[in-house]
């Protein structure tokens, strides 16, 4: 069963891109899209995209191919906020075409020029699908965070007082030095003593 506060998310996030130009090459930059990319990227922009399973994008053919973020319905299910798809019979290279259904015979999809709203009616349509992440019971898995590796840099020579006393390693070009074998921040250490911390001449002097 759709959750119907999702569905009106889902729409109303589609909706910010009807009169957008129709591109297929620029379908992810801002002022063009393709007919896929309106339902990915409203998912997207409402935190609904279930990428636990795939980070692909919504395309024609991996809908007909079986998306998993989605499933066939019979066309008789229909409802607002499925997913029609319908492909030129005959034509291989021709993937198919996919729109949004908004409910009373009217469907968003992105055609030649702009993407704007049309008639059920306009297109004969052979399959509909359902998004899983829509339904009441859906549940959505946000992909993992890539591991970020800090960035360390060059070691840096600390002067107090005149003196050369030890190096500092930059880390997220943050100065630490190892104290008693855990890092801390070079400013934090002398401060804490009431010393002034200083850069210049890519060198750390302490006062």
């Amino acid at each position: 069963m759709l959750d119907k506060n999702k569905v009106e998310k889902f729409i109303a996030a589609a909706m910010v891109y009807e009169g957008d130009l129709y591109s297929q090459k620029n379908r992810m930059d801002k002022g063009y899209s393709d007919c896929s990319s309106i339902p990915y990227k409203a998912l997207r922009d409402t935190g609904m995209l279930d990428e636990s399973q795939t980070m692909r994008t919504i395309s024609t053919k991996y809908m007909r191919d079986g998306d998993p973020r989605m499933y066939q319905i019979p066309m008789a299910k229909l409802e607002r906020g499925d997913l029609l798809w319908w492909q030129k019979p005959g034509i291989d290279y021709y993937y198919g075409h996919t729109g949004i259904y908004l409910g009373n015979g009217k469907v968003l999809e992105a055609i030649k020029p702009r993407a704007k709203v049309t008639s059920i009616k306009r297109l004969p349509w052979q399959r509909a699908y359902r998004i899983k992440s829509l339904e009441s019971n859906g549940k959505v898995t946000p992909p993992a965070k890539p591991k970020v590796e800090p960035k360390v840099g060059p070691y840096v020579p600390i002067i107090v007082r005149g003196k050369a006393v030890k190096a500092a390693i930059l880390i997220d070009n943050v100065s630490y030095i190892t104290v008693k074998g855990v890092n801390v921040s070079v400013r934090d250490f002398f401060e804490t003593l009431g010393m002034t911390v200083t850069w210049k001449d890519r060198k750390i002097y302490v006062d």
